[in-house]
């Protein structure tokens, strides 16, 4: 009593306390969250030493996955995290983009973005969109899209998302230009001298045939040259610029699988077990399959070859409404019953008139439009005319909408179904799938097979939530006990868990081998030191526990990082020296006898282009500055060491008036502009992706 007593008396000092600690929450929340836009605002990285606002880009990973999503419902992983990767690019190569546009003094001013949408040179974007065009003259009408921008200006939710969509169009149109105006200036600013054209017209023009021989390097066994540590960190040196690499880290990982157990299999089968009296005496089977199979249910007749189970022949001769199992059938029990028997179509000769529906539009106009265009084919009107006037199916619009002959399963299933289920030959009917609303016209069967609609009650055989808690305390348990690279080396020795490797991880690895799609795991690497050891990664299948056993630095790597490639590189090099040595004299016939090899020719070999030798740029540049009827000395090639004797020499074709070729080199040059000038940036640029910085593990 005395303690309530005191709380009374002090409530009001209570109450401030709580609402100061409440306070105190929510200021936490708003400047250190990732969205945050206080003095604490999270940045995803820094373009030359601009921020990268964190949740800016997040947005942006958010509309690009719905985009994504709408267009690829069935999206994976690893696409998740490419899209989320091609937005952080985009990101930076935007920031990058202004900058050097800053600089320069390009924008876009309004007329521009006015004449863009209704000029006499409109976007291609504008200009080839159906919704901008003349339905009769299918000629771009600028007053159609003065029309749509003044159809915007409404409260309506369905108006104020294509607003939202209208405005990031002309936001892009915008970019569009700017970089075409820069992409301009740099094409204008190309100019390719005299000495250069000359060069290149004999680079490109000069043509030589030849006789040689080739000794291959595995002539010398690897066992017959030595090398040591100054040899590797001589070619490392004087090849720095082939080994260059970013930084990264190698680890190690254990990975415990999450598989259902024996219990789990027990249970899945009495369940099964307990639904199959209702499967017996439901009405409504699709409806019943829905409710508690883990298949779908395919209102479909399917042949033999198209059951989803091992046992096609029992199915096709099970009783119609028998219900028969559960089975054992891979990962999963099945039970199913027959619903009907029918004969389907081995092939059906169709037409179609298809109206597109944009993902995600309203439907209600084209459907409209399909409507009629169904009443007057029903009244007798011509399929094929209005095919040929009104399908934007522009494959086979000009053919009548003929799609041919076709077998079961080619179409998307609404498609399909309705050609092999329901119309008959010389009917006609309306089916909308992801693409549109069609009008399908059936022309004619060609054979047909029996078919049973089946319905299958499935339950897969999955980890339950006890197994997987317990596969991830024996993850969690093994993190938690050993915390050094050697402790976990011997724990996973000891153990008989198989220690897999995974090198080379940088903050923006997407997939990881023997893991599949993950960056976590990368991110993670990235930025703890050699030895720490991971919590537990929790994936589809396994439980994932990581030990970093390596870094490595940007920039020139140590002779350990590359020690396989510099040893390969550098035995080869040891082998040209040895087959040097060797060869003697200038007798092509001789020197091919001596080891075993014949004298080959090739022929138009040029500095510039290929050649029958195949990659050897050494031998084309010695064989393009010899003269008739020479001779070379020992050439260390790709494949080996060659001897080459020139049989014919044809120069360049002679000129006073480079114009023509001055101006190809320059529209070669010019065509890389589109493609190049922003990724040359971007190596000239300071770019840090921090953004590993803010997951936690």
């Amino acid at each position: 009593m005395a303690v309530i007593s005191k709380i009374r008396q002090n409530v009001g000092l209570l109450v401030f306390v709580i609402a100061i600690a409440i306070l105190c929450f929510l200021l936490m929340d708003v400047f250190s969250g990732p969205g945050a836009q206080g003095p604490q605002a999270i940045n995803a990285g820094t373009v030359n030493g601009q921020e990268l606002n964190y949740q800016t880009y997040q947005d942006r990973v958010t509309q690009a996955i719905n985009n994504e999503t709408r267009a690829n419902p069935n999206m994976t992983e690893q696409r998740r995290l490419q899209v989320s990767e091609q937005t952080w690019n985009n990101y930076v190569k935007e920031i990058l983009a202004k900058q050097e546009y800053d600089k320069l003094g390009i924008n876009v001013q309004t007329d521009e973005v006015m004449g863009l949408l209704t000029g006499d040179n409109p976007h291609p974007e504008i200009k080839n969109t159906p919704t901008f065009q003349d339905p009769e003259t299918k000629q771009f009408d600028p007053e159609r899209v003065r029309q749509y921008v003044r159809s915007l200006d409404s409260d309506e939710p369905q108006a104020q998302s294509q607003r939202r969509q209208w405005n990031l169009f002309v936001d892009y149109l915008k970019k569009d230009q700017a970089r075409k105006k820069y992409n301009s200036l740099i094409k204008k600013a190309v100019y390719v001298p005299t000495w250069y054209a000359e060069q290149s017209n004999v680079n490109t023009g000069k043509k030589v045939d030849i006789d040689y021989v080739m000794v291959p390097y595995s002539n010398v066994e690897d066992s017959e040259v030595s090398f040591s540590d100054t040899d590797l960190r001589a070619h490392l040196t004087s090849h720095a610029g082939e080994f260059k690499q970013e930084a990264a880290s190698d680890i190690e990982y254990v990975a415990f699988p999450v598989e259902a157990s024996e219990t789990d299999r027990q249970n899945v089968e009495m369940e099964i077990n307990s639904r199959l009296d209702e499967f017996r005496t439901t009405k409504d089977d699709s409806v019943f399959v829905k409710l508690y199979s883990d298949g779908a249910f395919n209102n479909g007749y399917l042949k033999k070859a198209q059951l989803p189970t091992e046992r096609k022949d029992e199915v096709m001769s099970a009783a119609v409404g028998q219900v028969q199992g559960p089975f054992l059938e891979g990962s999963s029990y099945k039970a199913y019953k027959v619903l009907g028997r029918t004969t389907v179509p081995d092939s059906v000769k169709c037409s179609h008139i298809l109206r597109r529906v944009a993902p995600g539009t309203d439907d209600t106009a084209v459907k409209k439009t399909i409507d009629s265009l169904y009443n007057a084919i029903v009244a007798g009107g011509d399929f094929e005319e209005l095919a040929v006037n009104f399908s934007e199916d522009k494959s086979n619009a000009e053919n009548g909408g003929d799609l041919g002959w076709t077998k079961p399963g080619r179409m998307v299933k609404p498609f399909n179904d309705a050609i092999f289920y329901q119309a008959k030959p010389g009917e006609v009917t309306k089916v909308k799938t992801q693409f549109g609303w069609h009008i399908v016209k059936v022309y004619e069967n060609g054979g047909n097979s029996p078919a049973v609609k089946v319905a299958f009650l499935q339950k897969d055989i999955l980890p339950s939530t006890e197994t997987n808690r317990n596969i991830y305390g024996q993850a969690n348990e093994f993190a938690g006990r050993n915390n050094s690279l050697d402790a976990f080396r011997s724990a996973a020795e000891q153990q008989g868990l198989s220690l897999q490797a995974a090198p080379n991880l940088n903050q923006s690895t997407l997939n990881i081998p023997g893991i599949g799609a993950n960056n976590d795991i990368a991110s993670w690497a990235f930025s703890k030191n050699v030895g720490a050891v991971s919590n537990v990664f929790v994936m589809d299948d396994k439980c994932v526990v990581a030990v970093v056993t390596k870094k490595r630095q940007a920039g020139t790597p140590t002779l350990d990082d590359v020690r396989t490639r510099l040893e390969s590189a550098v035995i080869k090099e040891k082998k040209a020296e040895k087959l040097k040595g060797q060869i003697s004299g200038n007798d092509l016939n001789a020197i091919a006898s001596s080891f075993g090899q014949e004298v080959q020719s090739a022929s138009g070999i040029s500095f510039d282009g290929g050649s029958s030798l195949g990659r050897e740029p050494q031998v084309q540049a010695v064989a393009v500055n010899m003269g008739a009827d020479q001779v070379s000395g020992p050439i260390a090639g790709e494949k080996g060491v060659y001897v080459i004797r020139t049989t014919s020499v044809t120069d360049a074709p002679a000129t006073s008036d480079y114009t023509t070729v001055k101006n190809r080199v320059a529209n070669t040059m010019r065509s890389r502009v589109d493609f190049g000038a922003m990724e040359a940036i971007r190596k000239a640029s300071d770019v840090q992706d921090e953004r590993y910085k803010l997951k936690s593990f």
